[in-house]
This record gives structure tokens, sequence and C-alpha cells, in this order.
């Protein structure tokens, strides 16, 4: 996204590929819950920056082209915390906004080492790619062209 401020995610690169004492698998979701969390920010950091994807599309930020809303509702379960910050969905107005007030505080509090460290004895939960839970893509909502910016 044009004027992204990435120095938030410099950390957050460091917790990329196992063998460098990251918690990123190099497939799947992993084998702990430190790698699972990892590896379901990354998703939604993902789909951002590369489709414009949000994780719930019933709101102002609707520009979603692939379905991650299973990984928030993992985090929104599984990682105390998570809820609060992923529940701004329904507040925000902006791409900007879902950057800032969701993207940004969801790397800066749990893919760190730190909090990581805390749940990487944790047997894995579920799974990050099938969970339900109140986060959704209707692919059915179409965009009121007045509303977009062009």
């Amino acid at each position: 996204m044009v004027g992204t401020n990435w120095n938030y995610f410099d950390k957050y690169k460091a917790l990329n590929y196992i063998d460098k004492g990251g918690y990123l698998p190099d497939y799947g979701e992993g084998d702990n819950m430190a790698q699972q969390c990892v590896t379901a920010i990354s998703k939604l950091i993902y789909e951002w920056y590369n489709n414009g994807g949000t994780f719930d599309n019933h709101y102002a930020v609707r520009d979603t082209c692939n379905d991650v809303s299973s990984y928030a509702n993992w985090l929104a379960y599984h990682i105390d915390g998570a809820s609060p910050i992923l529940n701004r969905i329904r507040a925000i107005d902006s791409g900007d906004d879902y950057e800032r007030e969701i993207l940004k505080p969801l790397a800066q509090k749990f893919a760190v080492k730190s909090f990581l460290k805390k749940i990487e004895d944790r047997p894995p939960q579920g799974s990050i790619y099938d969970f339900p839970g109140p986060f959704s893509v209707d692919y059915r909502i179409e965009w009121d062209e007045e509303e977009d910016d062009w």
C-alpha cells in the first residue's frame, strides 16, 4: 500500500525462518501455538499488502479477494488480547486504519519473541486454516460505485 510505514515490521521479519530461531514454518501452520500465531498474523499481513484483502468485508474496508477470516477467528479465540484488536474492524474507516489499528498492533503485541516464548511450549490448537468464528467474508457483497474514491 502506498505510504505504508514498514518500520514496525522490521522486528517482525526476525521471527521468520525457524532454522534461525524464528517461528514461521516453511509450510503448514506449525508444530506449536507460537508458530500458529505467527503464521496466522503473517497470512493476514500478506493478504493485505499483496491483495488488499481483509478478514471481514462487512464493514468499511471491503476489498477482499481471498477469505482469510479463519486466521482472525483462530487468533481471536486462542490468543488472549487479540480479540479486542481484531474487533476494531467494525469501526475502521479506511485501509490506513486497517493497517494502523489492526495489523500494526497485532504484529507489535503478538509477533514478538517475548510473547511467543510464553506459548511456544503449548501444542497446536485447532487449525488456523479452518476455524469458525465471528469474522467472515461474503463474496456476494458488491461495491457501491459511489463509495469508490476513483
